[in-house]
Formats: structure tokens, sequence, C-alpha cells
């Protein structure tokens, strides 16, 4: 087992007990909230930078590289939480799965690509009742038939009641 240790008087540098001295690489948060680093590897003539994010590098590091059809999961729902015991692979299913359990699954209005809101949503509902066409509810909302059809059949929004 290797032992890592903060070097007195330097922060940010670390020691183990394997004799290596590395440096604390910091990173920042990205658009989609995760901590995200850019590497380089110094050695080579044309540096390349590689842009990754924490929970990747502790996955592949810690259980293997990550299997065609597979995403890391935060099992607590916190993407800050990159602790291995908090992250495995696993499929966008079971991934989607965890968003629903912890509330963090964006969806509805809140989602950028939103056409629709809360509102609209309860409108068609309405609508719907009152025997318009899924053409007609369509053009007034400007959204295609099949989304009209899928917010009908409680495929989309099914959110809102």
């Amino acid at each position: 087992m290797i032992n890592i240790t903060e070097i007195v008087n330097i922060p940010g540098y670390f020691t183990t007990t394997k004799g290596r001295v590395f440096k604390e690489v910091k990173g920042h948060i990205n658009s989609e909230g995760y901590r995200q680093f850019r590497l380089a590897d110094n050695n080579v003539i044309d540096i390349k930078d590689i842009y990754t994010t924490e929970h990747k590098i502790v996955l592949t590091t810690f259980v293997g590289p990550r299997l065609k059809g597979m995403g890391c999961r935060h099992l607590n729902g916190n993407k800050l939480d990159n602790k291995l015991e908090n992250l495995c692979w696993g499929t966008a299913k079971e991934n989607a799965a965890d968003q629903e359990k912890h509330g963090t699954r964006i969806m509805g209005e809140k989602h950028p690509a939103a056409k629709l809101n809360d509102d609209k949503i309860r409108q068609i509902h309405i609508l719907l009742t009152q025997d318009h066409s899924l053409r007609s509810l369509a053009n007034k909302f400007n959204v295609s038939r099949k989304t009209i059809a899928r917010v009908r059949d409680r495929k989309l929004w099914k959110h809102i009641p």
C-alpha cells in the first residue's frame, strides 16, 4: 500500500512512501458542473493537451477503462463527489435512474432546449380534451405533431399532471 502525504511547509506538493513527489493539479468546474482538468504530456515535443474530468480519471485509474455504452455514475447524485466509493461505470438507463432518484435530472422547462413550459403543457392537455387536432396544436405551440402526441401519451412532460 502506498501512503501519500502533503509535504510540510510546501502546500500543494505531495510525497509517497515509494519516493515519488508530485504536485496537485487544479481543475475548474465545466459547464456541465463536473471538475475538469487540462493535462499535458511535457515529455513530447508536440504537446497535446488532454481535457478530462476528475470522475473519469478516478474510474479509469482504479476500475479500468470505460466499456462501450457505459458512462460514469455518481451514486449519491453529487457531481463533485469523486471518491471511488461514489463512482461506478453504468449504462445510460442506470444513470437516468440515478438522476431521477436524486432529483438531478434536467427535464421540462429547465431543459435548455425546451420549446414548451409547464403552463403550455397544461393548456395542451386541456385542448386535447376539447378535440383539438394534433396538427392544430402543433401549429399553435410551434412544435411537431409527434411532440403533441407524445405529450398526450405521457411520454414527454409526464411529470406535469
